[in-house]
């Protein structure tokens, strides 16, 4: 009995042989790397999610700037008909819209008359490739008009001039290429798609212009390799007369 008491003891003392150190510092070393693992893809992920929230919250930034400027899209005569005026020149035969393709529009907005601000602004939307070849930002401009020309109003002031007012801003700084080359759909009043040319719809194209729809593909630089979220709407003109060109009222004796 002592003989063997005294093996355990000796048994007991010996500590770790050198296969049992090795196999737990694999084991130490798959268990660190699992855990690293989901800790990093779970960062990732919420990476992920809140790009996506932001892209999602760009998108419909930008929607409700381009909705707010269109929903008031009106031809010029319209607010030379309000404000009883007699138009000449081409501002009073113009249509809403200017010019209108895939990428850009271009049409005059009644935001309302205050300040030196005497008629209707003339807005840009626009997508411009970026210098990475990848990604197009969306940009708004609206020019007000220039300064004594009322009421045939005239948009070709100098930047810097006293009284030009002319503002540029980025709406997206990222929408993913190609699906960015066709931004804007154009309608008319019977549904049907106005498909634009080279040079953008023609004028018998512009007057019938109902409603405008606008997908936005946001695509957010280095956004951890997801893809682009892409929100769409659709907004119909109110305002702007379709099929004829409204007529000024001449004021008495005008």
């Amino acid at each position: 009995m002592k003989i063997l008491a005294r093996l355990r003891s000796a048994d007991s003392d010996r500590g770790l042989t050198l296969v049992e150190v090795m196999l737990s510092v694999a084991l130490l070393t798959v268990v660190g790397g699992l855990v690293s693992t989901f800790v990093v893809a779970t960062q990732r992920t919420t990476a992920a999610t809140s790009t996506r929230l932001q892209n999602v919250d760009k998108g419909r930034l930008a929607m409700d700037a381009m909705a707010k400027a269109l929903r008031v899209a009106v031809q010029p005569a319209q607010v030379q008909q309000q404000l009883g005026v007699q138009g000449s020149g081409a501002v009073a035969s113009s249509t809403a819209l200017t010019t209108a393709t895939t990428t850009s529009v271009t049409f005059y907005a009644d935001f309302g008359i205050q300040g030196n601000n005497t008629g209707p602004d003339l807005v840009t939307f626009s997508v411009t490739p970026n210098a990475d070849g990848k990604t197009a930002k969306l940009t708004q401009s609206y020019r007000q008009p220039d300064p004594g020309s009322a009421p045939n109003w005239t948009y070709g002031c100098t930047v810097g001039t006293t009284g030009c007012v002319v503002v540029v801003r980025t709406l997206v700084p990222a929408l993913a290429l190609p699906a960015a080359n066709t931004v804007f759909t154009y309608y008319d009043n019977a549904g049907n798609v106005l498909t634009p040319a080279s040079g953008g719809l023609t004028p018998s194209q512009l007057i019938t212009v109902d409603r405008v729809n606008f997908t936005l593909p946001v695509q957010t630089p280095n956004g951890y390799g997801i893809g682009a979220n892409t929100v769409t709407s659709d907004v119909q003109l109110p305002n702007a007369v379709t099929g004829v060109i409204a007529t000024p009222t001449p004021t008495a004796g005008g």
